[in-house]
């Protein structure tokens, strides 16, 4: 890099320039371990390596050894502004390659028409019109275009590149370091691909498609399970296995799994799982399976609680995954038989006016009438249809008091529960009244013939007697 320092030195630099130009004289040489680059020497205060170097050997001890001129320090100092490292240097053995930096600003490899790089920025240890002061851990020196200093159309440099592209420049004359834009776009980084994968599970009621990762549900009700299964990374995932152990009081409906819509044979997806050879990236599979909650239990036996069932996923070179899906189970309703009524007619028959019942989780099988509870315990026939209760009769054979009952059959979980109670019970009594007997009617009797004469006679022959008897007991008294 030749300088404005003097006229002296103005002179000098253009005197080396033309040499350079006239002769062209870069080129690849030396020995299998160093790039010798041909040209003059810029012994100047400009210069950042004080008469350059004309081999990278050369400038690998300056830059590690400093000169008597320029301090080490200043120059690790200018280099590392420039982005250029210590470990950098020391290879440049091995990554530099003989070319040249421009007046305008590009630089050249070998005898390449190619430009590699353009907007060249380079450094001197001296001012001139045009350049910028930078202060570098209190090394001071000054960056600028090569058109700012260059009195020749180009200069030999060392070129590294990196996989076809510039990375940076040294000017052998002065060592001066350059930077530059490279026209060469760097080739994408080959992708580092990778597997990876998730796991998802839910559930939903049978029948819906609305899946969730919780849901409520009463006890003997059918749920369906979905296990999705994506790979997110950007390789496949290879060998991989999805399984699925059920918890206790879920019961897997047989004939029910399926991946991808289609039927999976077997049971090991619920114990050792099913193996998926390859899930290419981004691809997802899914299994689906319905199962039965506590389908062993009735209302009586039944205990709320929260069923946790959970996937898990493991594959080659990844670490095991899973994901749960819980469902709260509520205990059904216990059927219950609510009210029976009878009402008796004559000749000891009763037919029934009322029977109601409440199955909000159970289903009606039939419902049978004891009409002599703890007697003869005579029983109806199973009534299956709950609406033909009601107008059942029955005669008996003797007058008694009977009691009369109704039990119903439910199924509820899959179970037979029966309901009855003391308000499904009535009681009837018959009784027969003795026959009344009706005494025999006497005929009335017959009256003396009393005419008017036939009285008058009788009247005075009791008052003749009466008289008699008066005088009798009147001379009775006197004589005592």
């Amino acid at each position: 890099m030749k300088i404005l320092s003097s006229m002296k030195n103005v002179l000098r630099s253009s005197l080396i320039a033309a040499i350079v130009v006239s002769t062209g004289a870069f080129q690849l040489s030396g020995s299998s371990s160093a790039v010798t680059v041909g040209g003059g020497q810029d012994c100047d205060a400009n210069a950042v390596i004080y008469c350059g170097a004309q081999s990278t050997e050369t400038l690998i001890s300056k830059y590690t050894n400093g000169t008597a001129q320029n301090s080490a320090k200043s120059i690790h100092d200018i280099y590392d502004k420039f982005g250029i490292s210590a470990g950098a240097v020391q290879t440049m053995n091995t990554t530099a390659v003989a070319g040249k930096v421009t007046k305008t600003g590009e630089v050249y490899v070998n005898s390449s028409a190619t430009a590699v790089a353009n907007n060249a920025l380079t450094a001197g240890r001296q001012n001139m019109a045009g350049s910028t002061q930078v202060n570098q851990n209190g090394t001071v020196f000054y960056t600028r275009a090569p058109g700012v200093s260059f009195r020749s159309t180009s200069i030999p440099a060392f070129v590294v590149m990196n996989n076809g592209v510039f990375q940076y420049a040294v000017i052998s004359s002065c060592a001066n370091p350059v930077t530059a834009t490279p026209t060469t776009t760097p080739p994408p980084p080959t992708p580092v691909t990778t597997p990876n994968y998730n796991v998802e599970k839910q559930v939903a009621k049978k029948g819906s498609t609305d899946f969730s990762k919780a849901i409520t549900v009463a006890s003997g009700d059918k749920v369906t399970y979905k296990v999705t299964v994506k790979s997110t990374g950007s390789a496949a995932v290879t060998n991989l296995n999805v399984k699925d152990v059920l918890p206790a009081h879920v019961t897997y409906v047989p004939n029910t799994l399926t991946r991808d819509g289609t039927a999976v044979t077997g049971t090991e997806f619920f114990s050792t799982g099913v193996n998926v050879a390859s899930l290419a990236a981004g691809a997802t599979t899914t299994f689906t399976f319905d199962a039965t909650i506590a389908s062993d239990e009735t209302a009586a036996t039944c205990t709320k609680e929260t069923l946790n069932n959970v996937g898990t996923i493991h594959a080659t070179n990844l670490p095991e995954a899973s994901s749960n899906a819980e469902v709260a189970k509520e205990c059904a309703s216990a059927p219950t038989c609510d009210a029976f009524d009878i009402v008796a007619g004559e000749n000891r028959n009763i037919r029934v006016t009322k029977f109601e019942y409440t199955a909000k989780d159970a289903t009606f099988v039939n419902a049978v009438i004891n009409w002599d509870v703890n007697k003869s315990n005579e029983k109806s026939a199973a009534i299956t249809d709950a609406t033909k209760v009601v107008g059942q009769t029955h005669q008996y054979t003797a007058d008694g008091t009977y009691l009369v009952s109704v039990t119903v059959t439910f199924t509820q979980n899959g179970q037979t529960v029966t309901a009855t109670g003391v308000q499904c019970q009535k009681q009837v009594a018959f009784t027969t009244a003795p026959p009344v007997v009706t005494p025999p009617v006497k005929p009335a009797a017959t009256l003396v013939n009393t005419g008017a004469g036939s009285t008058a006679a009788m009247f005075a022959a009791v008052t003749a007697l009466a008289a008699g008897v008066y005088h009798w007991s009147l001379r009775r008294r006197l004589s005592l």
